[in-house]
């Protein structure tokens, strides 16, 4: 039996398709074949059990994977502990990184110099799936009802009303979401939790949502607000710091704050990760 057929394996219980994870795995299908028929000729099992044109666990599969998954475990703890550098790779929305992740990253070095933290800024689907695919240790961003993963709340962040010192709107003293209508509106992209959120806003005032332009870059949106070429409304967050001369209005209705969430694999996750989830729940913010 070899590490990489347990590997293969526990890859293939996730997937439940071959194709999908051969190319997780950056190998081909029939290598992947080949390896989990070796595995369950050395075992004197079948591990997985075709149904029509998908295949399961069978029950010894699942009896298996269980122990597979905590070896797996327990020799990458192994790995990290005989490690004179010891790597985390993780993935944050960019909201957060200048914020918190930076001066958390640069206090626990502080601290730990053997630790050394590799992070990437993209967007909350693409870091669920890159966990879901093994590619990062955990991430930060916001919830997606993956069932397969873990969610610990680590900030909550206010929407503010935003538009540019030139517009009308600065006039006003209390200003409502309806007067927003009277100008060309910019939002989220709408595959992205806070474009839905904003959305709802506005219907549950029985007013219309139709925004002029859609992104999914803040800085291009708010770059273009600061020009007075719409209004907006944006979650409170690092972009609107490199914006000094950007109005930015409370939102006068109650609405539930938006929360970013650390996010994690149970059966991937690291013993070292958990550590440093636990100092960052407990990183002042």
């Amino acid at each position: 039996m070899k590490l990489h057929q347990l590997r293969y394996f526990q890859c293939l219980a996730h997937y439940l398709h071959y194709r999908k994870a051969s190319e997780a795995l950056y190998i081909s299908q029939p290598t992947l074949s080949f390896a989990i028929k070796e595995l369950e000729k050395e075992l004197g099992v079948a591990l997985f059990k075709k149904e029509g044109r998908t295949i399961s666990l069978t029950a010894e599969g699942k009896t298996f994977l269980n122990y597979v998954t905590k070896s797996l475990q327990i020799l990458e703890e192994g790995v990290q502990a005989i490690s004179p550098k010891q790597e985390i790779q993780i993935s944050s929305i960019p909201t957060v990184i200048n914020s918190f992740l930076v001066p958390f990253i640069i206090q626990l070095q502080k601290e730990h110099p053997e630790i050394n933290i590799q992070f990437r800024s993209e967007k909350t689907q693409t870091i669920t799936q890159k966990i879901l695919d093994n590619q990062y240790d955990f991430g930060i961003c916001s919830k997606i009802n993956e069932q397969q993963l873990k969610y610990i709340p680590l900030i909550k962040r206010k929407l503010v009303i935003v538009f540019s010192k030139e517009n009308p709107l600065v006039k006003k003293e209390n200003i409502e979401l309806k007067d927003l209508l009277d100008y060309p509106f910019y939002t989220y992209q709408k595959n992205m939790t806070l474009y839905t959120t904003i959305k709802d806003l506005f219907l549950s005032q029985n007013l219309p949502f139709h925004p002029s332009n859609y992104f999914d870059d803040e800085n291009s949106m708010i770059g273009l607000v600061n020009a007075n070429l719409a209004v907006s409304i944006m979650e409170d967050n690092d972009t609107l710091l490199s914006y000094p001369d950007l109005i930015k209005k409370e939102i006068p209705l109650p609405y539930q704050e938006r929360e970013i969430y650390i996010v994690y694999h149970p059966q991937h996750i690291s013993k070292l990760s958990l550590e440093i989830i636990e100092k960052m729940l407990h990183f002042p913010i």
